[in-house]
This record gives structure tokens, sequence and C-alpha cells, in this order.
């Protein structure tokens, strides 16, 4: 059965129930779905009020913003001819000529950038955790792996969790490719098998995140430090201490 039947039988259960008005849910295809998503978008800079779900089946790949149903999307954005935002619309601007570029938000016509000062780990590196830990992705997993690991291209090309240390670092600690490795920080551990690869700089190893299982969680070693203003977790830099398990 599709995700969206499961919803839409949950709505009318909750309807059912009392939790929501009678009438609260007015949804019965994906396409009426899809409708209540376009008119959300209409006069914002993602417009694609003239991507119907018809002519989706029909042309494929269009570009948003797309706002109205004769527009052909976008190829390029904030260009002149090219961006139908800035032909009609609330972003309209026609002392533009054909080809020239405005971003919508900028009086001088460029690009935006906000610098932020420089700043420190949270968590530095010391005589008792001297390595840094750094954790990401690999190509082929998505987050914790419950759609690609079920692929089993993609879960044949990395089956398990590893960490990655370059090869002078792994001398220092009698570490070959396959050998466990304990990773500590003062949070918690992991076990996980080493991969020598002329990667990571000296003194830095890196672990990807997908896997869930216990001995791989590397999130029991990473910090809870994060940014005051994003809240974005400082998961890419910790101190650790590495030892041959």
């Amino acid at each position: 059965i599709p995700d969206l039947e499961i919803l839409f039988e949950f709505a009318r259960r909750l309807e059912k129930r009392g939790v929501v008005p009678k009438g609260y849910t007015k949804f019965n295809s994906a396409e009426d779905v899809w409708d209540e998503m376009r008119q959300a978008s209409k006069d914002t800079p993602y417009d694609f009020m003239g991507i119907t779900l018809d002519r989706l089946k029909k042309e494929r790949g269009i570009r948003w913003p797309c706002p109205t149903a004769d527009s052909p999307g976008t190829a390029r954005r904030y260009t002149k001819g090219e961006d139908p935002l800035l032909d009609s619309g609330p972003f309209a601007d026609h002392t533009l000529q054909p080809g020239e570029t405005k971003f919508y938000a900028a009086p001088d016509n460029r690009a935006t950038v906000w610098l932020r000062p420089a700043k420190d780990p949270a968590e530095p590196v010391d005589d008792d955790y001297p390595w840094v830990l750094s954790t990401g992705r690999v190509l082929e997993h998505w987050h914790t792996g419950t759609m690609t690991m079920k692929a089993e291209e993609l879960r044949r090309a990395y089956p398990s969790c590893f960490m990655e240390i370059n090869p002078r670092d792994a001398a220092k600690l009698g570490v070959r490719t396959g050998d466990m490795v304990r990773i500590t920080s003062r949070r918690g551990e992991c076990v996980i098998p080493a991969r020598v690869v002329d990667i990571p700089r000296d003194g830095m190893v890196f672990v990807p995140w997908h896997w869930a299982d216990e001995n791989s969680l590397i999130n029991y070693v990473t910090i809870d430090a994060y940014d005051p203003g994003s809240k974005q977790p400082e998961f890419k830099i910790c101190a650790v201490k590495l030892a041959k398990a």
C-alpha cells in the first residue's frame, strides 16, 4: 500500500475519533496533495503554480520557478529572459536588459555572503585525547540507510562502518586495514575496523555515521556543542583517543 494511502487512512481515523473536525481532510489523491503544495508556493521565490501533475507526466523535469501554465520553467535563475520572476510577479524588474542578472534581495545585484568570525572547536585536542575525529557521509548511503541499504549494490559497496586513518598514523598505532580500533571520547566509545588510506590529514580520523548498530553508532562519541545562531551541531570535530582493540 502506498505511503500516501496510509496517511489518508490515518487522517480519516482522526476525523472519526473527533481528533480533527469532520471534513478537515480533503485529500483523495496524490494530485490533491500536489495541488495544495502548488498553492502554497504561489507568489514565493520558488513559485511552481504552473507545474501541474498532468504537465509533469507529459514534460518531466520542469525547473521552478514556473509560476504559470504557459511558463517554460527556469533555465537559469536571476537572469533576465530566463527567470520568469524577473519578468512578472513579485520580483519583476523591467529595468534589466536580457541576459543581465539580479539577485532578488540584493540592491547592488550581487550575491550576499555573510562572513562569521573564525571560532576554535568547542573541544580541542590535548594530551589525554590527542586525535581529531571528523564524521560525515559516503556517497552510496543516505542518512541511516533506511533506503540505500536495501539496494544490494549500494550495501555491497559499503556494508558496514569503518574508520579512515592515514598510513603514518596507522603505523604509530600498529594498525592495518581490517584491524579493530577503539575510538574513545569524554562521552563514549565505539569499536570500528580501520581502513588505512592516505586521505585524512595527520592527527585526524574520519568515520561515516550511517550505521546505527551499537558498536558503530559514532554519535556516542561526538560532542553536543552547537552553533548558537543556527543550532547546527558540531559533529564534524571533537577530541578522541585511539587504541588497537
